[in-house]
């Protein structure tokens, strides 16, 4: 996120999540996120699994589509998204399977060594940033449109 100039108070890793007004308590298991950002009224819930827990036998891939589903419904409101981040490809038995019930819940997964190398620039394009090709093959991100600071004629 730092890479995409958005500010570290717009994004956190590792969030906790509990009830408001209640106090963390230690040995509580509270909800936690991998990624949450928020920026321009819309917030991102992002959770990274390897792969092996989406496999449809064992149930928790259900579990990880229905947790997504719910904080994206219920933390994220009506403009949140929900993000499966997986580096594996997906296992040609169940891609099909687990890719079907994440678009039934609206949840983006990105899998596979081509999903991740093209991450940066779908998170930039998903936060309205404009990703500009810059010197030594590095992307730049031209945070103008973002923060509305574009030139006045």
């Amino acid at each position: 996120m730092e890479a995409l100039g958005v500010p570290l108070g717009q994004w956190g890793v590792n969030v906790r999540l509990r009830p408001q007004g209640s106090q963390l308590q230690a040995g509580v298991d509270y909800q936690e996120l991998d990624l949450a950002v928020v920026w321009g009224n819309r917030m991102w819930v992002v959770e990274c699994k390897a792969g092996q827990q989406l496999h449809r036998s064992s149930g928790t891939g259900q579990e990880v589509l229905n947790r997504l589903e719910a904080l994206k419904a219920h933390v994220g409101g009506s403009l949140g998204e929900a993000w499966l981040l997986v580096p594996l490809t997906l296992h040609p038995e169940w891609q099909r399977g687990v890719l079907e019930r994440a678009r039934q819940y609206g949840v983006k997964v990105v899998h596979g060594r081509q999903g991740m190398a093209g991450l940066p620039a779908m998170l930039a394009g998903a936060l309205g940033l404009k990703v500009v090709e810059g010197g030594l093959g590095v992307g730049l991100v031209d945070l103008s449109r973002a923060l509305d600071l574009a030139p006045r004629g």
